[in-house]
């Protein structure tokens, strides 16, 4: 497969002047020269006059976008192949021209171009069968490319939404925790609550308490208080004719002795 991608085309014979830089640099190419090559090629190319060949214009622009693909110059190497197939005046230049073209394009890492440039050598030459491989070649490695790029794709989303769900079940958790804490600081609070209200209640019935005792001494001291003044009326007033006051203030004496 790697072979036939890198075949490139030359013209092997040329005329005159320029055909003599061509033949020359056609040497250095096969003697895998491509640097003199080259340079013999763009002597040719500079040689060109109005009235040369269009096949040796072709064939000059063809050969020294093949040693200039040689050298790795896949831009340089690229526009000259154009030049190639914009001179070309037969099929065979034209097929021979975009195939080399789809070669330099494929090796400077541009499948799709590369596509294309086999189609139309196709087109130019249906029975070119270099072109037809290398077709083929692409196309298929376009396939694979896309499926494997599908597949990553899908592979790289199942990644995502595994570590979606994992941040969203870590918040679910830290929601969970935060609520946990939250009820039981309420629970702390509620208890701490009850407490100070069950001390408070237990003040206030001991104030209560403490309180209703004191009110009961003093209601008691008033009481004897009172019944030592009621003595001494009695004492004062005996031998008088009792009163109703006198039983009034008796039955109240009475009443409030029995309360306690």
């Amino acid at each position: 497969m790697t072979r036939s991608i890198i075949i490139i085309f030359l013209l092997a014979s040329f005329l005159s002047d320029d055909r003599d830089k061509g033949r020359k640099g056609n040497e250095r190419y096969h003697d895998k020269k491509y640097q003199e090559a080259s340079r013999l090629y763009r002597e040719g190319v500079a040689e060109l006059t109005g009235s040369s060949e269009a096949a040796i214009r072709t064939g000059l622009f063809n050969n020294l976008g093949s040693a200039l693909n040689r050298l790795e110059s896949f831009e340089e190497a690229a526009a000259s192949f154009a030049q190639a197939i914009q001179t070309a005046e037969t099929e065979e230049d034209l097929s021979r021209a975009s195939y080399n073209a789809g070669n330099t394009a494929f090796q400077a890492q541009d499948p799709k171009r590369a596509l294309n440039f086999y189609r139309n050598a196709l087109l130019a030459d249906p029975e070119n069968e270099d072109a037809r491989f290398n077709y083929e070649f692409v196309r298929r490695l376009m396939e694979s490319q896309k499926e494997s790029g599908d597949s990553g794709d899908k592979q790289q989303q199942n990644q995502e939404q595994n570590q979606n769900q994992n941040q969203e079940q870590e918040q679910e958790q830290e929601q969970e925790q935060n609520e946990d804490e939250q009820q039981s600081d309420q629970s702390e609070d509620k208890k701490q609550r009850e407490e100070q209200e069950q001390e408070r209640d237990q003040q206030e019935q001991a104030d209560r308490e403490e309180m209703t005792q004191e009110q009961a001494e003093q209601i008691l001291q008033a009481l004897q208080n009172d019944e030592q003044e009621l003595m001494r009326q009695v004492w004062r007033m005996k031998g008088k004719a009792r009163s109703v006051e006198k039983d009034w203030l008796v039955s109240s004496f009475l009443c409030l002795d029995s309360s306690f």
